[in-house]
């Protein structure tokens, strides 16, 4: 699932039967698997759906991925299988707000017809990734409100120097 990626330093075997047989442990990405049940890669032309000889390999390997559930709605052939989601530590969650903030800024800088300075920006939700991304915005000197439901939320917003908005107005719109 590497075959537009660039440059790696880590080795790449185009055959993933061949590497899941290889490997002690297998890593899927963020998020592992996609609507179509296929693997998600991003740095590939080509559709990976897990055939049954690669179920059975990673029937005896440390499987970990993101979004468990969803993984075994897709192969439910793995329920029994050693797998771990490591999204659901909250650690990993944290850290993980910084790519997604910052991909959200990268989608917003292409699709945009002006620049992110000076411009408006609504940040819906001031969860993780919301105050994340929020800051972000910040930094590139944009006009910051963020939708949050409590007070307490208001108040850190302010005390970041960012407007905010009830949810629930956003709703009623």
């Amino acid at each position: 699932g590497f075959d537009r990626l660039e440059s790696t330093g880590a080795l790449v075997l185009s055959d993933v039967k061949t590497a899941i047989a290889k490997s002690d442990v297998v890593i899927f990405p963020i998020p592992s698997v996609r609507g179509d049940s296929s693997i998600n890669t991003p740095f590939s032309e080509n559709s990976i759906v897990l055939d049954a000889q690669m179920l059975a390999l990673l029937r005896h390997k440390l499987v970990f991925v993101s979004m468990r559930e969803k993984f075994l709605r897709a192969y439910p052939e793995l329920e029994k299988a050693e797998i771990y989601d490591y999204s659901a530590k909250n650690e990993f969650a944290v850290l993980n707000a910084l790519p997604t903030a910052e991909g959200a800024v990268e989608v917003a800088m292409n699709r945009f017809e002006g620049t992110i300075s000076g411009s408006r920006c609504l940040v819906v939700g001031f969860g993780r990734i919301g105050k994340i991304l929020a800051s972000m915005l910040k930094a590139l000197n944009s006009d910051v409100t963020v939708s949050a439901r409590n007070g307490s939320d208001f108040a850190y917003i302010e005390a970041l120097g960012l407007k905010h908005i009830n949810t629930e107005k956003i709703r009623a719109v």
